[in-house]
C-alpha cells in the first residue's frame, strides 16, 4: 500500500481544529513542513507544523509507529523544548488519514544555508557557530538524544538575539520509513541523515549513531562555511574519508592551525578518534572566543598563538597605546580555584611582577607593558618580538653549524648572566622559547617558568612557605629541578642539550644516553670540536656538582674554544671568489635598502624612547625625543600625534593644537590624530570642531571607550547632557569586559554629570557612587556626589562630603575652588549664612575674580 492515500495540505486548510495552514515550507515523502497559525490564540501567532507519513500504514506498523511517535514527541516536549535555542514543541496528534503531525515554536530567521549561499564565515564567524551549536549539543547529548540530521539547513540564525537554533530532530523523521523485515522486527527502511554531513557509522547502517556522529555533522558544517565546497566533493570516492580540505579555504580567509586541528579531529573517519562530547570540543575551542574580542578594557585579540595547561598566548592590538600594537598576552590559568589558593596566586603575581619588569631592561627580553586580571585570569602584555623561535629553525631534523651554535650559547650565557643576577631561574629554556629576531638575529629569550609558577600553586605551596613546583619541559629539565629544586645550573643544564640538539638535529627524548651515568652523550659520528664537546658535556652532566655552576664560568670556556679549521680545496677558492663576487653585487644594491630600514629602525627606537618618559611623566624629555624623530622623518605622524599630548600635559595648548593638526594631515585614517586634534579644540573650549574630530576618531576606531567619553566630556561642556550619555552608556559598556577601574570610574562620573545636568539626581548619585567604587579618591565623582546629594535636599551629608573632600591637602587650586564654591551654596542652603561667606570668601582668596562666588555671596547675604 503506498502512502498516496495522505492529505496533502493546501493554505487556508484546517488541522488539529486550530492550525491553518499558509504555507509549504519544505520536504516531501515521508516528511512535509507547513507554515501555520494557530487560530485559538488571540493574535493568531505563527507555528510550524510537521506532517509524518508513515511509508507503510499497515495496522501492526502504525501501532508502532504511534507508540513511537508519542515517546519522541514526549522527550521534545518535555526536555528538549525548555532550551532556549531548541523550537518548543507545542501540540501532537494524529490526522484523519493516519497522518501524524508536530506543531512546533516558529522560529523568525535565516536559515543558515540561506546565510552562507551570500557570503563565506571567517575564523571567528565560524568559532561563534560552533560555540553556539555545541551548547546546544551538549545540552541535548545529556538528556540521551541525538540528533542525527546537522547540516546548514536545520540551524536557523534567530533574528531577535543572533543564537542559532538547532531545528528537525532527525529520530522523528526515522518514523515515516518504519517497516518490518523478514523476521517481523519493526526496522527502518533507509538512514536517516544527509550525504557529506552523515558520518559513515550512520550511512554503513549503524543501528546506533553516537555522540560522536553529530559531532562530524557539525564539523562539516563548520568546514563547508569555511570552504563553500559541497562537502560530498571534499571526501575521497573510494574510502569517504575527508581530503585536504583546508586546500580550498580562500587566500584572504586566514585560519589558525588550532582550528584546523579541532575541525579535523571533529571530522575523523573513525568515531572513537574523534571527540566524544561536546564539551570537549568546546573545552579545546575555549582559547580560541577571545579572538577578535577586547579585554583588560583596550586590548583587541588578533590571533591565538597557542597555549598549553598554564594559560594561552595571543597577538593583541592596543587600543589605548597604538604605539605598542602588534602586543603579546599571555593568559595566565590558575591550576586551583579554592579561596585560599586564589589568595596566594595574587600575592605572587603581584610579587613577580615587580621582577619581570626588571627583566625587561635587557634588550634580548621582551617588555613587559602592562598586567591584569580579569574573571579570575591573570594576563601579562608583553612587546611582541618579530622574528622566528629556533624550534621551527631546527623542524624536521635540520642542525646548526659549531659556530652558529657556538654563537648562540654566546648570546644566551649573556642573558642568562643578567637574570642570575636578579636571582631569576629561567626554569623553561628550549628551542621554542628562543626567538631569533628579524633585523639584528639577535636570540631573545622568553616564556620565563617564573610566571608559570605563578598559577601553579598546590595545596602544598599553601602549607609551605617555600615550596616550589616543577616548572619546565621534559626532556629539558635536570634532575634537581624535576623534583622541585631548580638551581641557575639548571638553566645551563637546559641550555647544554638545546645546543646538542641544535648540533645533532635530535630531539631530547632521541639523544644517547651512557648507561652507566645516565647522561647525555654526543653521538660519535657528529662533526664538532674536541673543545665545544668538553664544554657541552659539562654542561649536560646530572652531578650538580660536575656541572658549570655559573653562566659566567661556561661563558669564559665558550669564548676559549678555538674555531675549527680545514684545508681548502682549489674547487672552494673557486667556489669563494664566486660567491664573494655575488656578494658584492648583491651588497651595492642593498644598499639604498639597508640604509632605508635601518633610517626606520632607529626613527622607532627613538619613539620608543620618547613614550617611555611619557609614561614616566616626563614630558619635556619625550618632547625632545619626539622632536628628534620628526627631524629625521616630518611624517611619523605617531610623534605628531603624541607631541599634541606631551604639549597638553604641560599645558601648552597651542603647540598641541599644532601637532594634532599636523598628524591628521599626515594620517588622515588614524583615530589616534583625530582624537588628539579634538582633545586640543575642546581645550580652546571649541566643543563643535571637538565633537568633529571625535566623530572621526570613533568611525575610524568604535572600539576605543576613551573615543566615546571624550566627546561626551565635549558634549557635557557644549550643554548637551542626552546625547552625552549615550556616548558615555557606550564607552561603559565596552569597558565592562575588560579591568581598567581608572577609566571605568572616569566613565562612571562623566555619567554622573550628565544625569546631573538631567536633574536626575538620584541615577546621578548611583553613578557617582559607582564611580567611587572603582577610585574611592576620584576628586569629580566625589565633588559630584555631593552635588548631587544637594540636588535632592540632602543638605546635611553633602556638607560631609564637601568637608571630607576639604580635609585632603593635595587639592589643586581649581579643585579646592570647585569644593569650596559648593560647600558655601550647600551652607547657605542650610541658613548657616556666615559659614557660607566664609566659604566663598575661601574661593575669591584663590580666584578673585570668581563670578559665580561674588554672585552666590550677594544672594545668601540677602537671605539674611
Amino acid at each position: 500500500m503506498s502512502n498516496s492515500g495522505y492529505k496533502i495540505l493546501k493554505p487556508g486548510d484546517q488541522i488539529g481544529g486550530r492550525y491553518q495552514i499558509i504555507q509549504h515550507l519544505g520536504g516531501g515523502g515521508f516528511s512535509v513542513t507547513y507554515l501555520a497559525q494557530d487560530l485559538n490564540l488571540p493574535h493568531q501567532a505563527h507555528c510550524v507544523v510537521k506532517q509524518l507519513r508513515p511509508m507503510f500504514p499497515e495496522p501492526w506498523i502504525m501501532e508502532d509507529a504511534r507508540k513511537r511517535f508519542a515517546q519522541e514527541a514526549n522527550v521534545q516536549q518535555r526536555r528538549l523544548g525548555i532550551h532556549p535555542q531548541i523550537p518548543e514543541l507545542l501540540a501532537h496528534f494524529e490526522g484523519e488519514n493516519q497522518e501524524l503531525y508536530l506543531v512546533q515554536e516558529f522560529i523568525e530567521g535565516e536559515i543558515l544555508e540561506t546565510e552562507l549561499s551570500n557570503r563565506q564565515f571567517n575564523e571567528t564567524e565560524v568559532i561563534t557557530l560552533l560555540d553556539d551549536v555545541l551548547k546546544i549539543l551538549d545540552f541535548v547529548h545529556q538528556n540521551g538524544v541525538i540528533h542525527r540530521d546537522i547540516k546548514p539547513s536545520n540551524l536557523i540564525r534567530r533574528r531577535t538575539d543572533g543564537k542559532m537554533v538547532l531545528i528537525d530532530f532527525g529520530a522523528v523523521k526515522e518514523l515515516g520509513s518504519l517497516t518490518v523485515d523478514t523476521e517481523g522486527n519493526t526496522t527502518y527502511t533507509r538512514a536517516i541523515g544527509t550525504p557529506g554531513y552523515m558520518p559513515p557509522e550512520q550511512y554503513m547502517g549503524r543501528p546506533n549513531p553516537v555522540y560522536a556522529s553529530d559531532i562530524y555533522a557539525l564539523g562539516k558544517t563548520a568546514i563547508y562555511a569555511l570552504t563553500k565546497k559541497d562537502p560530498v566533493d571534499l571526501e575521497d570516492t573510494l574510502t569517504g574519508e575527508l581530503k585536504n580540505w583546508q586546500d580550498y579555504i580562500p587566500e584572504n580567509v586566514e585560519v589558525s592551525n588550532k582550528l584546523v586541528s579541532i575541525l579535523n579531529k571533529m571530522v575523523r573517519f573513525n568515531s572513537l578518534e574523534r571527540y566524544q562530547l561536546a564539551q570537549e570540543v568546546l573545552d579545546d575551542l575555549a582559547p580560541l572566543f577571545k579572538v577578535g574580542k577586547t579585554i583588560g578594557g583596550g586590548y583587541k585579540i588578533i590571533s591565538y598563538l597557542g597555549g598549553g595547561i598554564w594559560g594561552h598566548t595571543y597577538l593583541a592590538e592596543n587600543l589605548r597605546r597604538h604605539y605598542q600594537s602588534p602586543c603579546v598576552i599571555k593568559q595566565l590559568k590558575p591550576q586551583t580555584n579554592d579561596g585560599v589558593t586564589r589568595q596566594e596566586v595574587e600575592r605572587r603575581f603581584s610579587t613577580e611582577i615587580n621582577v619581570l619588569q626588571k627583566l625587561g631592561d635587557h634588550n634580548q627580553i621582551p617588555k613587559l607593558w602592562d598586567h591584569f586580571s580579569e574573571n579570575q585570569e591573570f594576563y601579562l602584555v608583553q612587546e611582541f618580538i618579530d622574528g622566528q623561535d629556533l624550534s621551527k629553525e631546527l623542524a624536521g631534523g635540520k642542525r646548526l653549524s659549531e659556530a652558529s651554535v657556538i654563537n648562540l650559547l654566546k648570546q644566551v650565557l649573556t642573558v642568562l648572566i643578567f637574570i642570575h643576577k636578579n636571582g631569576i631561574i629561567h626554569r623553561d629554556i628550549k628551542p621554542s622559547n628562543l626567538i631569533r629576531r628579524t633585523g639584528d638575529s639577535q636570540i631573545l629569550l622568553i616564556d620565563f617558568g617564573i610566571v608559570k609558577e605563578i598559577v601553579t600553586v598546590s595545596e602544598n605551596a599553601k602549607k609551605t612557605k617555600n615550596s616550589t613546583q616543577p616548572v619546565g619541559t621534559e626532556g629539558y629539565m635536570p634532575p634537581e629541578q624535576m623534583v622541585g629544586r631548580p638551581t641557575y645550573a639548571s638553566d645551563i643544564y637546559a641550555l647544554g642539550i638545546t645546543a646538542i640538539q641544535a648540533l645533532t638535529g635530535l630531539e631530547p627524548e632521541k639523544l644517547p644516553i651512557n648507561p652507566h651515568s645516565a647522561e647525555v652523550k654526543l653521538e660519535q659520528g657528529i662533526n664538532v670540536s674536541d673543545g665545544l664537546a668538553h664544554v657541552l658535556n659539562k654542561m649536560v652532566s646530572v652531578d650538580l656538582a660536575r656541572r658549570y655552576d655559573s653562566a659566567e664560568k661556561v661563558l669564559v670556556a665558550v669564548e676559549k674554544i678555538a674555531p675549527k679549521k680545514r684545508q681548502k680545496s682549489a674547487h672552494d677558492w673557486v667556489k669563494y671568489i664566486v660567491m664573494l663576487v655575488l656578494a658584492l653585487v648583491m651588497l651595492i644594491a642593498s644598499v639604498p635598502l639597508f640604509f632605508a630600514w635601518q633610517k626606520a629602525r632607529n626613527v622607532r627606537q627613538i619613539f620608543d624612547t620618547g613614550n617611555s618618559y611619557y609614561n614616566q611623566g616626563n614630558f619635556n624629555e619625550a618632547l625632545k625625543f619626539y622632536d628628534n624623530v620628526l627631524s629625521i622623518d616630518a611624517n611619523f605622524h605617531e610623534a605628531w600625534t603624541n607631541k599634541g599630548y606631551a604639549h597638553s600635559a604641560l599645558g601648552e595648548y597651542d603647540e598641541m593644537r599644532q601637532a594634532c593638526k599636523t598628524a591628521t594631515t599626515i594620517a588622515p585614517k588614524s583615530s589616534y590624530a583625530w582624537n588628539c586634534q579634538g582633545e586640543a579644540d575642546k581645550s580652546f573650549h571649541q566643543f563643535d570642531e571637538a565633537i568633529a574630530a571625535f566623530d572621526q576618531a570613533i568611525e575610524l576606531n568604535g572600539e576605543d571607550p576613551a573615543f566615546w567619553i571624550n566627546r561626551g566630556e565635549a558634549l557635557l561642556k557644549k550643554n548637551e547632557p542626552l546625547p552625552a550619555l549615550e556616548d558615555i552608556n557606550q564607552a561603559i559598556e565596552l569597558l565592562a569586559s575588560g579591568n581598567n577601574p581608572k577609566e571605568l570610574s572616569v566613565a562612571w562620573s562623566y555619567k554622573g554629570w550628565a544625569l546631573r545636568d538631567l536633574e536626575k539626581f538620584l541615577e546621578a548619585l548611583e553613578a557617582y557612587n559607582k564611580s567611587l567604587q572603582f577610585a574611592p579618591d576620584y576628586f569629580p565623582a566625589k565633588l559630584g556626589q555631593g552635588i548631587s546629594l544637594r540636588g535632592i535636599e540632602q543638605y546635611k551629608l553633602a556638607k560631609a562630603i564637601f568637608e571630607e573632600i576639604l580635609e585632603n591637602t593635595l587639592l589643586t587650586k581649581t579643585e579646592k575652588v570647585e569644593t569650596w564654591f559648593w560647600y558655601g551654596l550647600t551652607l547657605c542652603d542650610l541658613g548657616s549664612q556666615t559659614e557660607a561667606i566664609n566659604a566663598f570668601n575661601q574661593v575669591l582668596t584663590i580666584d578673585p575674580n570668581h563670578q559665580p562666588s561674588l554672585d552666590a555671596q550677594n544672594n545668601c547675604l540677602n537671605l539674611k
